[in-house]
């Protein structure tokens, strides 16, 4: 049985980063795709629902291909902002028996913002042009299907430990 986690968060929150060490330290086979990534190498700054679609198509399709080939772990992560986009993707990947669960990573606004800023290419940006990113965390804040997890004050290490906590899972250091 392929265990599938999709993690959400607003951007800037560390989903990319807890991700890429939660699949290094999660026990058998993992396949791992950052929606994010698509989404900002494919088409910057352009959130439509058309966008949104065709990355949860692909996420879709990059878990069944993943499951049919015997993997231990799904692990996807990206922002979605709203309960019927994590219910369409989890209609599109078939998951017949497959364990789910979907993590919001949140954090309050002050270490949101100092993340944000931490980045070298947001470090002279006006405070003002990370609106978006509060509003994008109060939006996912009132989703029901994702479990919330407040990584406020935690190191990346500390956050990667607690997922493995709420997966119920040992994971290798």
């Amino acid at each position: 049985m392929t265990r599938i986690v999709i993690i959400t968060g607003t951007s800037g929150a560390g989903k990319t980063t807890v991700c890429q060490s939660l699949a290094d330290a999660l026990p058998g086979t993992v396949a791992y795709l950052s929606g994010d990534t698509i989404a900002l190498s494919l088409f910057p700054f352009d959130i439509s629902d058309d966008r949104r679609q065709f990355i949860r198509e692909n996420c879709a399709s990059f878990a069944k291909h993943a499951i049919a080939h015997g993997y231990d772990w799904v692990l996807l992560e990206y922002v979605i902002l709203k309960d019927v986009y994590v219910d369409d993707l989890i209609s599109r990947m078939d998951l017949d028996g497959q364990q789910l669960d979907v993590i919001a990573i949140d954090l309050a606004n002050r270490d949101l913002l100092h993340r944000l800023k931490s980045k070298p290419e947001n470090r002279s940006k006006d405070d003002r042009l990370f609106e978006p990113c509060y509003q994008w965390a109060e939006e996912i804040r009132s989703m029901k299907r994702p479990r919330p997890f407040d990584s406020t004050g935690l190191s990346i290490e500390q956050t990667v430990d607690r997922i493995g906590q709420l997966l119920d899972v040992e994971l290798s250091k």
